[in-house]
């Protein structure tokens, strides 16, 4: 997993997966779904972080194999995310929508590059 943040036009790009992109969702006018071939998430494009998930502060927590929350690694990057929760957007999104090409950066990064 990578996250990717744009200062210059406060997009971040959440990429889950390297595999191709065959279609993009818009959840709204800000956040963008990739998935690939099987409907799987692939990527997701979150553009005004700074209003749509207060991207101060990013905690990320991996629990080990017993569970515990001790056993786990935690780290602290930057509290938006924290409280982003992708479940929320997919929830919402509509299965039958069409496909929108979002306006943040490509896969590739900000010149467009293949990954």
């Amino acid at each position: 997993m990578k996250i990717e943040y744009f200062e210059d036009t406060d997009t971040a790009l959440v990429e889950f997966s390297d595999g191709p992109v065959m279609e993009t969702r818009e959840i709204n006018e800000n956040i963008y779904l990739d998935l690939d071939g099987a409907g799987n998430l692939v990527g997701m494009t979150i553009e005004h972080v700074a209003v749509q998930a207060n991207i101060a502060e990013l905690a990320f927590q991996r629990i080990g194999e017993g569970g515990g929350g001790d056993a786990g690694v935690r780290s602290s990057l930057m509290s938006a995310w924290s409280a982003f929760r992708v479940g929320d957007v997919l929830e919402k999104s509509d299965p039958l929508s069409g496909v929108s090409r979002h306006q943040g950066y490509p896969r590739g990064g900000k010149n467009g590059q293949a990954a």
